[in-house]
């Protein structure tokens, strides 16, 4: 995945949901499967993550960290652009996860 600023975002986004167990636990086992279906089946390119279809209120910081670096994991070398949503309704938990976002991009570039 190119950094946003070497690489102009073309093609479908999907805004992905956030994979859930039954009980409401972060289902991060779904994530890897998720993304194949979206490119073999879908021929999406490009993921918007993490509260995009309105639940990442009702998740935690840390949860939504967690789901960041999994999509970040995942993703790698499968689509072309993961944009993660950071929006809350603290700037300090804005803050936290771009952070978050950084280190994970920082990771793919290498």
């Amino acid at each position: 995945m190119a950094p946003v600023a070497h690489k102009k975002l073309t093609g479908l986004v999907a805004a992905t949901f956030t994979p859930l167990t039954p009980q409401g636990e972060v289902n991060l086992s779904v994530i890897g499967p998720y993304i194949d279906y979206l490119k073999e089946k879908q021929g999406v390119n490009n993921l918007f993550v993490n509260g995009t279809t309105g639940e990442s209120m009702s998740l935690s910081v840390a949860e939504r960290k967690i789901l960041a670096e999994e999509w970040c994991l995942k993703a790698k070398g499968k689509v072309d652009q993961l944009i993660v949503h950071v929006g809350c309704m603290s700037l300090k938990d804005s803050q936290e996860l771009v952070s978050c976002d950084l280190y994970c991009r920082n990771q793919n570039d290498t």
